[in-house]
C-alpha cells in the first residue's frame, strides 16, 4: 500500500500540485478513493465512491491487462483483489517498473499486500 500512496501522490502533485494523501500504508477511504480516481484517469471505468467494489476489481484486471501486467484471461468480477495473487503481483511489477519499489529484500512490506 506504501508503494500505491506514493505513486497516487506522485500523479496529484504532477497534475495539480498539491499533495493530499499521507503514506501510512493504510488502505483507508483516502486511499481507495485517490486509487479509484486514478483508475478512471486512466480509462477504466472505475467507480469513484471511497468504497472498494467489485466493478474496482474489473477496473484494476483492465488496467494491469492493457499494460502487459496480467494475462488476458477472464477473471472473477466479484472476487476479492486481495485474494486474487496474480493482480496482485501484476500491480506490485507495475509499480516496480514506474519506479516505486515494492518491498524490502524481497519482504513485501512496501507492495500491495502490506
Amino acid at each position: 500500500t506504501i508503494a500505491l500512496q506514493r505513486i497516487l501522490i506522485a500523479e496529484y502533485e504532477q497534475e495539480k500540485g498539491i499533495r493530499h494523501l499521507a503514506v501510512d500504508g493504510q488502505w483507508n477511504v483516502e486511499t481507495v478513493f485517490a486509487f479509484q480516481d486514478f483508475l478512471a484517469r486512466s480509462g477504466t471505468a472505475s467507480p469513484r465512491t471511497g468504497t472498494w467494489h467489485s466493478a474496482n476489481n474489473k477496473a484494476i484486471q483492465e488496467f494491469l491487462k492493457r499494460r502487459g501486467y496480467l494475462e488476458m484471461r477472464t477473471y472473477t468480477v466479484g472476487a476479492d483483489l486481495e485474494a486474487d495473487e496474480e493482480v496482485v503481483r501484476g500491480m506490485e511489477a507495475w509499480l516496480r517498473d514506474q519506479g516505486f519499489p515494492c518491498g524490502l529484500q524481497g519482504n513485501e512490506a512496501d507492495g500491495v499486500d502490506g
